[in-house]
């Protein structure tokens, strides 16, 4: 979160170019957010995002700058959940 806050927060939707977060609070859109999350496999990602838009329900997080190894073990984890 901007400011150094850490929260956590439940994911309302992830796929391997962003993320909406369950939030009761907006985020400036285009405020640059750390974002860290716990994907079923368990090994942490630590990703640098942009805030695309902020929904009744949260904010949308699009990632910058992911390593193309992150990327595609976000974007395997996706595919196996969504049956893909």
């Amino acid at each position: 979160m901007p400011g150094g806050r850490t929260v956590n927060r439940e994911t309302i939707d992830v796929g391997p170019h962003g993320v909406k977060v369950k939030l009761d609070e907006s985020v400036g859109a285009g405020s640059r957010v750390r974002l860290r999350f716990q994907p079923p496999d368990r090994k942490p990602l630590d990703v640098e995002s942009i805030v695309w838009r902020n929904d009744s329900d949260g904010p949308v997080f699009v990632f910058v700058n992911m390593p193309d190894e992150d990327f595609e073990r976000l974007k395997s984890l996706v595919d196996e959940y969504r049956g893909s």
